[in-house]
């Protein structure tokens, strides 16, 4: 039996106050083999040898077990585990811009297999497959965690020496995941919600940036100015919001202290977050 993906579907109110009807495609799935790295830990090379392993039927089975359900996101996209590995000494950085942030599965600095970060290595130097640095996930967290892109470097300073005398690499296993963008009109309300994970703020602004969001029933001179912005209103946001599984926000003059910057523009509060595993 495969098994089910569940997808958190949190309810944002925007100036529609209509729950969406957009669905997720998945444009292309694969069971087999088609790298020698992923899920080798512990195998023999005979069982990756064959990188050019594909079930056809993949896509078609996945469709039909009814794992392509409704969801209420503006915009959507399926973004599956991937995995860097990063040699001792090396530093890599890893992208998943320009609009989508890191989230961050799994880490390890250490060894777990003998093939990874192997090449012009003695036996004596990679026969220790059970090293692992104990605070390696929280480091990597910290450095990618909601970010664009991530530049770490795989180090004995850093993760600590799990294993002496062994060449070590860093393992990430993260995924690419989209930015959410909500827009809440003058008045109203907007909740952000994550569900088991936390928010984390990336932008946030009150005022009017364009002439369409919160434009319709509104005369024309309420919706001209789109250089309208609060400097205040991404701290307010953040310290409202970050790091909580849930926070209600009210589209007001709140987050410029009271004052109405842009008199007589009807204003909105544009939000872009992302979810993340709380540390």
């Amino acid at each position: 039996m495969l098994p089910r993906v569940n997808i958190h579907c949190p309810f944002f109110q925007t100036e529609s106050s209509q729950t969406c009807s957009n669905v997720i495609r998945i444009h292309t799935a694969s069971y087999g083999r088609r790298d020698k790295t992923t899920c080798s830990a512990g195998r023999p090379a005979n069982q990756l040898s064959k990188t050019d392993c594909s079930a056809s039927t993949t896509l078609p089975i996945l469709c039909s077990s009814k794992m392509c359900v409704c969801v209420c996101l503006t915009r959507f996209t399926i973004s599956l585990t991937d995995s860097s590995q990063i040699c001792e000494a090396q530093t890599k950085t890893i992208n998943c811009g320009p609009h989508n942030v890191f989230k961050i599965h799994a880490a390890n600095y250490g060894r777990t297999n003998s093939t990874i970060c192997s090449d012009n290595q003695p036996p004596h130097k990679i026969d220790n497959t059970n090293c692992s640095s104990s605070n390696t996930l929280s480091v990597v967290k910290e450095s990618c965690d909601g970010r664009l892109r991530c530049s770490i470097k795989a180090s004995n300073r850093i993760f600590s020496n799990p294993c002496p005398g062994i060449y070590k690499y860093l393992d990430i296993s993260y995924s690419c995941v989209p930015l959410t963008s909500s827009k809440t009109c003058e008045g109203n309300i907007s909740t952000l919600d994550c569900g088991l994970d936390v928010i984390k703020i990336h932008a946030a602004n009150y005022g009017r940036t364009d002439g369409h969001t919160c434009s319709v029933g509104r005369a024309a001179d309420e919706v001209t100015n789109t250089r309208c912005r609060t400097s205040l209103a991404l701290g307010r946001v953040k310290d409202r919001c970050d790091g909580k599984e849930r926070c209600t926000l009210v589209a007001s003059n709140h987050f410029s202290n009271g004052r109405d910057r842009c008199p007589g523009t009807y204003k909105y509060l544009d939000i872009s977050f992302s979810c993340v595993t709380e540390m």
